[in-house]
């Protein structure tokens, strides 16, 4: 039973690095392709401007983050529409509705950020994995 919880335990830690290095490759490619001259604070910088350019009111989608439990957090970690092909808005919703908690409108949020960014060609190419 010890070994089975151990062996769960490892492979989580191994999903959330790999998608750890998943997104660090990710913004390293969004800023190459972007050109920019400005210098960044921090990644998080990275992504506030990617959601910018993609049309996002960061500064809601951040109060909404803000307003997050830690088990909703932990919960939001577990959860990764990464290269869902054909995943329907639909479908995200019912499985966003399984964190506890979520409003609506954090679904609704959520669901729009995560379609956007499945249906953005330019994303789509980033995310690829080499």
């Amino acid at each position: 039973y010890v070994d089975c919880i151990l062996e769960q335990l490892q492979d989580r830690v191994k999903r959330m690095q790999d998608r750890v290095e998943f997104e660090e490759k990710i913004r390293q490619k969004e800023l190459a392709s972007s050109g920019s001259q400005r210098t960044l604070e921090s990644i998080d910088d990275v992504d506030s401007d990617m959601m910018q350019d993609l049309g996002y009111d960061t500064e809601a989608m951040m109060q909404m983050v803000r307003d997050l439990t830690p088990e909703q957090t932990a919960a939001l970690e577990q959860i990764d529409f990464t290269g869902r092909d054909g995943i329907t808005a639909d479908e995200m919703s019912d499985e966003l509705r399984k964190v506890p908690g979520l409003t609506d409108e954090q679904i609704q949020m959520l669901v729009e950020m995560e379609m956007s960014l499945l249906q953005d060609d330019s994303l789509k190419n980033i995310t690829k994995m080499d």
